[in-house]
């Protein structure tokens, strides 16, 4: 089996992700894990209600950098 990047895009209005109240994110890498994925990358879009502007403009920039890696 090819082992391939696999990119994980979590938003949230308030919880930290890769933090301990973010159950999601811990919980989803489990999963892809037990399928065989091993490598995630987290595009992470976390706080929105808090810093929604610079929050969006860091995901975007995360995306930006990802997308170029690949070409």
């Amino acid at each position: 089996m090819n082992a391939r990047k696999t990119y994980l895009i979590v938003k949230s209005g308030g919880t930290p992700i890769d933090r301990d109240i973010d159950f999601v994110t811990g919980y989803l890498r489990h999963v892809l894990s037990f399928i065989g994925i091993d490598d995630v990358a987290v595009i992470v879009g976390d706080r929105l209600i808090a810093n929604r502007e610079e929050t969006l403009v860091q995901a975007h920039q995360l995306i930006d950098r990802s997308v170029a890696a690949l070409a």
